[in-house]
């Protein structure tokens, strides 16, 4: 009995220990998982905030109460499209817009090098869309005799005002051989023209020998497409092979950086060359 009582007396304070080890243990962990959860928590707060997720929430809760109480029937891809194109148009720039696969697909066609139309590039001027430049040397608007700066008012019987400029240009694209009616405003003249669409290359260089010095060459990219540093490289060719039957001259190799915006596989590609120049 005196054994086991001098055991139990050293047993119970070991237990205490060992217990109390445990229990700092668990403090000691369950502190600094507060502390990193809280300051994680802290750091994601701060991040949604710089990333304005309390205004996208408004999105997602117009969404979502749309979908809910609307009495009819609800697109969910149209309501997403039209969130998307609202965006844009917000921004009231006339260049920047919104494409839907459909548009984006048209716009990869034309970047390919041709597309079938009329052959205008077109802007948007108080809702309305303008021929913003010259139609393209031998396209079916230039036969027809459309002009920069002449306002399309109708296409076909449909008007144009408040129309997105990729709805207008969708319109008046279309297979080669059909016919688009056009109704078109010129300052103070209004008329309509019946214009048989054609397959339009898109040219997008242009060049030229300086008017006042023929040792020059002039180069002006006018839209960017998958051809436009071939394009370019044929121009600088070209000029080369025009100065220099002029008559002798003296060279100097100029280094010539074209940067050439690839919108079909990547975000930009860049791209130098060298062409020989005159002084």
């Amino acid at each position: 009995m005196g054994k086991m009582g001098k055991k139990d007396k050293r047993s119970i304070p070991l237990l205490y220990f060992i217990i109390s080890i445990i229990f700092v243990i668990i403090i000691s962990v369950g502190g600094t998982y507060f502390y990193l959860e809280k300051k994680y928590t802290v750091q994601l707060s701060e991040e949604s905030a710089e990333t304005g997720s309390g205004d996208l929430a408004k999105i997602q809760e117009l969404y979502s109460d749309i979908n809910t109480n609307y009495v009819g029937d609800v697109d969910k891809d149209a309501l997403v499209e039209g969130a998307l194109k609202g965006m844009t148009d917000a921004l009231g720039d006339p260049y920047t817009t919104y494409l839907d696969t459909k548009e984006a697909e048209d716009l990869n066609t034309t970047l390919s090098g041709s597309f079938e139309g009329i052959g205008v590039s077109l802007m948007l001027e108080n809702e309305i869309p303008v021929i913003s430049q010259a139609p393209i040397t031998g396209s079916p608007a230039e036969k027809t005799g459309l002009k920069s700066g002449d306002i399309i008012l109708k296409v076909g019987d449909e008007e144009t005002k408040g129309e997105t400029l990729s709805d207008v240009v969708a319109k008046i694209r279309g297979k080669k051989g059909s016919e688009v009616k056009l109704t078109i405003r010129r300052a103070e003249e209004e008329f309509t023209v019946t214009i048989v669409r054609g397959t339009i290359p898109v040219e997008s260089v242009t060049s030229q020998l300086d008017s006042d010095d023929s040792k020059i060459g002039d180069i002006q990219i006018t839209s960017f497409a998958e051809t436009t540093f071939d394009e370019v490289q044929a121009a600088v060719d070209a000029l080369n092979e025009v100065i220099k039957a002029a008559g002798p001259v003296s060279w100097v190799e100029a280094p010539i950086a074209i940067d050439v915006a690839n919108l079909r596989e990547r975000a930009s590609a860049y791209s130098s060359t060298h062409m020989s120049a005159h002084d």
